[in-house]
């Protein structure tokens, strides 16, 4: 546990292999409250107009309905990574996302509407 956010890409350095701030630990589930819809955190990689975004698989989401090469996601999100019972891995063209899922996507500003309306849940 690392007391200093900053603190904690230096203590990688000394062989840590994994360091948690408080500070961390406290905001995400604020964040997550205060976010609308799937979206748990969106992140921008500087630079640019690309966003690492953090997304829960909502039941009855349309995300859910094919297997992730049949989606109709824009060209410009990429689905990285995805969390299922604790467990991440990269994802292959023939998995199917679950309700529970979490999923890590790169999604360009311009594309994130409708990526993110994929994620919704059509049971409002």
């Amino acid at each position: 546990i690392v007391g200093r956010p900053d603190y904690a890409s230096v203590v990688g350095k000394l062989g840590i292999d994994l360091a948690v701030s408080e500070r961390y630990v406290m905001a995400r589930p604020v964040l997550g409250f205060l976010n609308e819809g799937p979206v748990v955190t969106r992140t921008p990689l500087p630079g640019g107009r690309i966003g690492v975004y953090e997304i829960e698989v909502l039941e009855g989401a349309p995300v859910t309905e094919h297997v992730l090469a049949k989606l109709p996601l824009p060209d410009a999100c990429l689905i990285a990574a995805v969390m299922r019972e604790s467990f991440v891995r990269v994802p292959a063209a023939d998995d199917r996302l679950q309700p529970g899922d979490t999923v890590v996507a790169l999604i360009d500003d311009s594309a994130a509407k409708a990526a993110i309306a994929l994620f919704e849940s059509d049971e409002r």
